[in-house]
């Protein structure tokens, strides 16, 4: 078992299995319209290809195995699909949890 968490409380609980594969994606919550999303990689990754609805992407670099991308969307079409990289046996592509059309709409006074 490997766990994290982030200086908020959230946080996640993965099988060794799930961590080093690098089918592990999440999202939260960070104010309207904007959601974060997370991830944990294994080696041989050092970037992610965030893809939009809308076909639109958003490259972001992994540090120590680790992502975190905050996602600004106004339309449904503008919220985060799915995550891809590379390793060395080819790309993978995992969806982003939780990328409901909801997030647009929803107010938290934790916005930052």
């Amino acid at each position: 078992m490997l766990g994290f968490y982030e200086q908020a409380g959230a946080g996640a609980v993965l099988s060794i299995d799930r961590a080093v594969s690098g089918e592990s994606v999440g999202s939260a919550f960070r104010g309207t319209g904007r959601l974060e999303v997370w991830g944990l990689l294994p080696d041989g990754a050092d970037r992610v290809t965030i893809t939009r609805r809308n076909g639109q992407t958003i490259e972001a670099s992994v540090s120590d195995h680790v992502y975190a991308v905050i996602i600004e969307a106004r339309t449904a079409d503008t919220l985060p699909a799915n995550v891809r990289y590379l390793l060395n046996d080819g790309a993978r592509i995992n969806p982003v949890p939780g990328a409901d059309e909801e997030f647009l709409t929803l107010w938290s006074p934790l916005q930052r």
